[in-house]
C-alpha cells in the first residue's frame, strides 16, 4: 500500500513524506566573503572590458559608422518610420518578407518611437545587460553567488 493510501486508511503516514508541521528547510546566506569575492570578480570584468565597450558605444554614436549587417538589414525597417519611404522598391519588399516575425514586430513598435538606424545602435546593448543579468541570475540560483558572477 502506498504512503496516501496508508494515511487515509487510518495508518500512520511514512518519514519519507514532508509533514505539515515540519519547518521549511533554511537556506544558509552566503557568507561576507563569499559576497566581497563576488563584488571584486564583477569589478575586475568591468574594468578589463570597459575600455573595450567605451571603444564600441564611441563607434556606435557616430551616425556614419554601420555594422556590414545593418547597412543590409536595417535600412528596409526605415519603412515603418516613415510610410513614404521606399513605396515600390522590391528589394525592400524581399528583406521585410524574409526577416523574423518578433524582430519586424519589435522594430515596427520601436519604429512609432526612434528611427530603426539609432534604434539598432542601442538596442544591443539593452539586450547585452539583460543577457549578462539573466546569465547570473540563472547561475547564482543554480550554483550560489559566486557562480553568479
Amino acid at each position: 500500500m502506498d504512503p496516501l493510501n496508508r494515511a487515509a486508511a487510518g495508518a500512520a503516514p511514512s518519514s519519507s513524506l514532508p509533514s505539515a508541521e515540519s519547518p521549511a528547510p533554511v537556506v544558509p546566506r552566503p557568507p561576507r566573503v563569499a559576497r566581497w569575492s563576488s563584488l571584486l570578480v564583477l569589478l575586475g570584468l568591468v574594468a578589463f572590458f570597459a575600455p573595450v565597450y567605451a571603444r564600441h558605444v564611441r563607434l556606435s554614436a557616430d551616425p556614419g559608422v554601420f555594422n556590414d549587417d545593418a547597412r543590409q538589414q536595417v535600412w528596409p525597417l526605415l519603412r515603418y518610420y516613415d510610410d513614404r519611404l521606399f513605396p515600390t522598391d522590391a528589394i525592400a519588399d524581399y528583406y521585410l518578407a524574409c526577416l523574423p516575425a518578433g524582430y519586424r514586430w519589435l522594430y515596427a513598435g520601436l519604429a512609432q518611437a526612434a528611427d530603426p538606424r539609432a534604434v539598432s545602435k542601442w538596442l544591443p546593448y539593452v539586450l547585452l545587460a539583460v543577457t549578462v543579468w539573466c546569465a547570473a541570475r540563472a547561475a547564482r540560483r543554480l550554483r550560489g553567488p559566486a557562480a553568479g558572477w
